[in-house]
This record gives C-alpha cells, sequence and structure tokens, in this order.
C-alpha cells in the first residue's frame, strides 16, 4: 500500500504539540523560569528556528500550555451535554473529565505559567486577558452541559467556580500518602455536592457575605487596577 503523506498542515500541527508537550515538562521538571526556549526546542526535537516558527518567544509558548488547557476543558465539557443522561451521570462524567485536565502534568504546568508570569507585567496583561476570555467559554459550556436543570444561571455559575476551585485545591494538595483511594474519595464528595447543589432549593440561601478586602492585598497591580475599571 502506498503511504499517505503528511500536509503541511498536519506537520505543522505535529511539532506545535511537540511544542507545547516539551514546555509542560519543561515547567514541571525545571520550574518556569528555567525552561528556556533553548531547553524546549531541545525536548521536542526541534531547532531554535523552528520553534520561533510557530512561537515568537517563551510568552507565546506560555499561552499555548493555557490555551490547551482550556481547549481540553471544553471539548470535555462539552461532550456531557446528554439530557438523556440523568443527572447523577452528568454530575459523574463532569467529576471524571474535570480530573483528568486539573490532575495533570499539563495543569501542573499551566499554575506556574500563571504565577511565573506575574514577574513580568506585559507577559502577565497576555495571561490575565486569556483568563478572562477562557473563563467565559468555560462558562457557556457549562451551562450547556446543565441547560436543562432547574437552577438560575447565577446559581450554575456560582457552582462552576466552586467546582473548578476544588478541583485546583485537589491539584495542589499534597497528602501524606497520595494515591488514587485518597483522590477518589474526595472526587465522590465533590460529586455528591454538585447533585445536591444543583438540586437544592435557591430560597433557602441565607448567608452574610464576608469581608473581601484581603484579596485587594494578593492581587498584582493590574489585577487591582482591572477590578476597580471593572
Amino acid at each position: 500500500m502506498a503511504t499517505r503523506h503528511r500536509t503541511q498542515d498536519e506537520r505543522s500541527a505535529e511539532t506545535r504539540a511537540k511544542l507545547i508537550d516539551a514546555t509542560i515538562d519543561s515547567i514541571c521538571e525545571h520550574g518556569f523560569q528555567n525552561a528556556t526556549t533553548a531547553e524546549i526546542a531541545r525536548r521536542a526535537g526541534v531547532s531554535r528556528g523552528a520553534l520561533q516558527h510557530h512561537f515568537r518567544n517563551k510568552a507565546d509558548l506560555m499561552l499555548a500550555v493555557l490555551d490547551s488547557i482550556c481547549g481540553k476543558f471544553a471539548s470535555g465539557v462539552s461532550g456531557i451535554a446528554d439530557r438523556h443522561a440523568s443527572l447523577e451521570e452528568r454530575c459523574d462524567d463532569l467529576v471524571r473529565t474535570l480530573w483528568n485536565i486539573y490532575g495533570s502534568r499539563a495543569y501542573a504546568a499551566a499554575i506556574e505559567v500563571v504565577l511565573g508570569a506575574r514577574g513580568d507585567p506585559k507577559t502577565y496583561a497576555r495571561v490575565r486577558e486569556f483568563r478572562l476570555l477562557s473563563a467565559e467559554l468555560a462558562q457557556h459550556h457549562w451551562a450547556e452541559a446543565l441547560s436543562d436543570v432547574d437552577v438560575s444561571s447565577e446559581r450554575l455559575t456560582a457552582i462552576m467556580h466552586f467546582t473548578v476551585a476544588a478541583m485546583r485545591g485537589f491539584s495542589l494538595h499534597a497528602p501524606p500518602r497520595s494515591d488514587a483511594t485518597f483522590y477518589g474519595e474526595q472526587l465522590k464528595l465533590l460529586r455528591t455536592f454538585l447533585v445536591n447543589a444543583l438540586r437544592a432549593d435557591e430560597s433557602d440561601d441565607d448567608f452574610d457575605l464576608p469581608d473581601d478586602s484581603w484579596i485587594e492585598l494578593i492581587q498584582p497591580p493590574i489585577d487591582r487596577v482591572g477590578k476597580t475599571n471593572r
């Protein structure tokens, strides 16, 4: 049989994927600051020129890592919008899908990108803008997956943010014995929360808002300005 030759677009996509994977590995093993373009090109098995053909600089590579996470979230959550599945089944799928993302090396690298970029105002501005846009996209797919559930859009969004925050916490948490059983129990608790929160009567909600002034103290200046201008 004749071998099909890959198109230029296919070769380009393969090279980009290799560079993103190499970036993730480099960040996980050596940290954000030490993940140089030279090291990433070496890991990917491409020349520096080839790297710069696809990504102009390190900032572009770091944003590509974040974009890959966003893409996985969108494709994973959007595939759960099945009206024939029960709420329990969809919540189970959501938890499993999200853990495949937030429990991965790619997300560990993404965390370092977000934190590491704070030292470079230009890069952090791009990261911040990307995060705002990706949050809107995530909210859209989340609402689509649960559009038939009888809750307000505000509550649905709040539940999404809580779920994502819990996943982020799981990914950063280091228990005395890190194993599948530990995380399995945490994920089962989160699944139970999701089902109960989506079925709860919103009229029963009664909670005094806490003082949030401490948030200002830990935010980078660009986030404080953004918050003021919104």
